[in-house]
């Protein structure tokens, strides 16, 4: 019997109920019965009066959703359970509702989440589209996974756990959440960018069922609200703690969630939700709170099972993130990824890292057709002092993008110092992701970060696809001069061309040299000289190994790779500025 016929009050005698859950606060029963002697199951909901905390009226939210006019913005391939009858009282509402015929829980397939992701990015592209604002007033609010993760943390004896020497949960977990403290503030300023859109709130496999015609039908709707685009995603992938797929799921519910969003607006075209991030955050004290005394006593199995669920969470990133790390750490003269933490330490002396901002502003100012809509992108721009140089120079748009949150901080601090926030953009990010998503520049800049995007011919393929035809690429490079060997270099990171190499590769790229800068032509340095360099790093690395002498050989390691540098840059290599066109 279809929903629209079934009449509670014309339910015939004789009807059947069984039990399918039952709680403290409300309980779940089938009932089985014909209706003017056609049959029908109808799945009743009685949920008795609770509050939750920091959302105290969640108990009567699905019974209010359901007497609202919600029901219109659901299509037929995605919507939720339809409701036969509400009502409530003053301590309880109860439901009659749909039962539903379909794959649900664990038995849901990889490709099944792939569609379901999809069908979600169609529904929120949908009501971003139509500009649906919700009429109803119990819902809560934006900020709850923020509360959440930030209740979670201020727990002191999960806190100071994580950062003990004599922690038992592995280090490379611990650091993945102590590294996403350091810069949640910034991560958060960035989601709260993002377009609010009604959530589900547990949209996670239990509540999730999968029809044999492809449909896909939500249940339990007492978490509903709003949230920043992409909430739901989060609980998808890692809420249900199927652990087998975990990874899978992540990379394959992320694109489709983009693609169904897509085809109803594309203003999520180059933006990152910070999916993983938002894992983490909301899911790593959350775990860790599992693993260790607090709560239930916890069975060695079971322990097992949630530090599993925090080393796919790790995964999820970690082999991309491990070898864009390696990649930022040889063209910063690292040595080991160790460092990484320590860079904005060892560095905080400089604001220019790598390219001469003037050189780039000349070069842009004499061969680009300058205007305010001209858009200029800065790829691992360290603390941004060529994006904000050219953007206050030229007042064109630029956008720069680096890996080291600490220095996309400082570049933000100098962006507002120099008055162009509102032409000089900046993202946390991986260079190599950039290059998939960044598209219709009229410009790119790439200084001095060697194999960062791949070997030369790599790089200079990546680089032309986020610029127009006829477009332009500017890049900070060094090459051998005729004679020399690449044993004649001390670096060790990166192997070296010589000027009839690059010029091969700018022809089979389809890329026109249109003016060379080389060091003569510099007007000042990009770091200073390298006297006042060099002592600016011994310092700050000696200062280090006072803090930290177990590292000693590390900081010391650093220090000679940048003497190493500065002595290939002074006397063996040729340092240049290539601005090559896009033919």
């Amino acid at each position: 019997m279809s929903i629209r016929e079934l009449d509670i009050s014309k339910i015939d005698e004789g009807y059947q109920i069984e039990n399918l859950t039952q709680g403290a606060v409300g309980h779940v029963e089938l009932v089985i019965g014909t209706c003017e002697n056609k049959p029908f199951k109808a799945v009743v909901k009685t949920q008795k009066k609770w509050e939750r905390p920091g959302d105290p009226n969640s108990w009567c939210r699905e019974y209010d959703l359901y007497i609202s006019d919600l029901d219109k913005i659901f299509t037929n391939s995605f919507r939720w359970a339809k409701c036969y009858h509400a009502e409530k009282s003053d301590n309880e509402t109860k439901l009659w509702l749909e039962y539903i015929e379909g794959v649900s829980r664990s038995d849901l397939t990889v490709e099944m989440y792939e569609r379901i992701a999809e069908g979600l990015g169609r529904f929120h592209g949908k009501l971003y589209t139509e500009k649906f604002v919700p009429t109803i007033e119990n819902l809560s609010g934006t900020d709850g996974m923020k509360h959440f993760y930030h209740y979670n943390r201020s727990k002191k004896e999960l806190y100071n756990y994580i950062r003990q020497d004599n922690c038992k949960i592995p280090l490379h977990l611990r650091k993945m959440i102590i590294d996403m403290d350091e810069k949640s503030d910034r991560v958060w300023a960035e989601i709260e960018k993002l377009p609010i859109v009604l959530r589900h709130g547990d949209f996670f496999p239990p509540n999730l069922f999968y029809a044999n015609d492809e449909k896909i039908i939500l249940i339990d709707w007492d978490s509903a609200g709003l949230s920043y685009l992409g909430e739901d995603i989060v609980n998808l992938i890692a809420d249900a703690g199927y652990i087998e797929h975990m990874v899978e799921y992540y990379h394959k519910c992320v694109p489709a969630y983009l693609n169904g969003f897509s085809e109803f607006s594309d203003i999520l075209r180059n933006k990152n939700l910070y999916i993983h991030e938002r894992i983490i955050m909301h899911f790593g004290y959350r775990l860790i709170d599992k693993v260790t005394w607090r709560g239930d006593v916890k069975t060695p199995d079971e322990q097992r099972i949630d530090l599993d669920i925090l080393q796919k969470i790790y995964e999820m990133e970690s082999k991309n993130m491990n070898i864009t790390e390696e990649k930022l750490a040889g063209s910063l003269s690292a040595g080991t990824t160790d460092l990484l933490p320590f860079l904005p330490y060892l560095l905080q002396d400089f604001w220019e890292l790598g390219s001469d901002p003037a050189v780039m502003a000349k070069l842009i100012k004499k061969h680009v057709d300058v205007s305010p809509e001209t858009r200029i992108l800065d790829l691992a721009c360290g603390k941004g002092a060529v994006s904000v140089k050219i953007a206050a120079e030229l007042r064109i748009k630029v956008k720069g993008i680096d890996l080291l949150p600490e220095f996309i901080e400082y570049a933000h601090e100098k962006a507002r110092e120099f008055d162009v926030a509102d032409i000089c953009e900046f993202a946390i990010g991986d260079i190599n992701e950039a290059v998939k998503n960044e598209i219709g520049y009229d410009g790119v800049i790439l200084g001095a970060v060697g194999d960062a995007l791949g070997n030369p011919a790599e790089t200079l393929q990546k680089l032309k696809s986020v610029i127009k035809p006829g477009g332009y690429i500017l890049i900070d490079e060094a090459y051998l001069p005729d004679g020399a060997k690449q044993s004649d270099v001390k670096l060790s990171h990166y192997e070296f061309l010589n000027l009839t190499q690059w010029k091969d590769l700018f022809k089979e790229a389809g890329l026109l040299l249109v003016e060379t800068v080389g060091d003569e032509d510099n007007e000042t340095a990009a770091s200073g000289d390298s006297d006042t360099g060099m002592g600016f790093i011994t310092q700050r690395a000696n200062e280090l190994i006072e803090k930290h002498p177990n590292q000693r050989e590390m900081f010391e390691g650093y220090v000679r790779g940048q003497q190493n540098e500065y002595d290939d840059l002074e006397n063996t290599l040729v340092c240049v500025t290539w601005i090559l066109r896009k033919k």
